[in-house]
């Protein structure tokens, strides 16, 4: 049986080599809320594995070297590049391609116009041992999205006629996250820049997951 633990290690690891401290938010909700709600409190959400929207997730920040990231967590399983952009996704040891097995995707780009410097732009996991300080995370209901994240909206579907689900993608973009959503729960979440659309590349890299109009 495998152990979502393998991507929280992978982030302890490269953590140590950052000074960066991720701090939750003054406008979290309080312990009280949540632990009414049957989620864990913003206090039960290590740093290594809090979800902190339009920066970062554990310690993997939005803005951060590409390049240094690659020399931590060595080469993708997986992933495209096109346009000075690209995709790289790491598999659980024991997954496979599967939208819902545990996986890690970061969608990088060029800093800037010298086009030297790759940097973070999207981080998304799939392990449920990750959580945004309101306790919302994989497993969590698409009720408990509504409540906790009103403002996320409707931002793509796409179909996989084998497993005959549908998963849909719901972004608060002002906020800098979103969430997939499969049989109203959520399956991925996927951190961004705040005000930034979330780049939906990573739902294609398996081509039995086809958009929806």
């Amino acid at each position: 049986m495998k152990t979502p633990v393998f991507f929280v290690l992978l982030l302890v690891m490269f953590g140590l080599a950052c000074t960066r401290s991720v701090k939750i938010s003054s406008e979290s909700a309080t312990a009280a809320d949540t632990a009414q709600a049957g989620m864990p409190s913003p206090a039960d959400v290590p740093e290594h594995r809090l979800v902190v929207p339009g920066a970062a997730v554990g310690h993997l920040a939005i803005g951060a070297d590409m390049q240094a990231v690659l020399q931590k967590l060595g080469k993708p399983n997986a992933g495209d590049a096109a346009m000075g952009s690209a995709w790289s996704v790491w598999y659980h040891p024991d997954s496979t391609t599967s939208v819902n097995d545990d996986e890690l995707g970061i969608f990088s780009a060029y800093a800037d116009s010298g086009m030297v410097r790759k940097e973070i732009r999207q981080i998304r996991v799939t392990s449920p041992d990750f959580r945004t300080d309101l306790g919302i995370g994989v497993g969590s209901s698409s009720a408990e999205l509504r409540k906790l994240y009103p403002a996320a909206k409707p931002a793509g579907r796409l179909l996989n006629k084998r497993l005959k689900d549908t998963l849909s993608v719901y972004d608060d973009a002002q906020q800098g996250i979103a969430f997939d959503v499969i049989r109203q729960r959520i399956t991925g979440l996927s951190v961004h820049k705040k005000g930034v659309a979330f780049q939906q590349g990573y739902l294609t890299l398996n081509k039995e997951w086809q958009p929806l109009p």
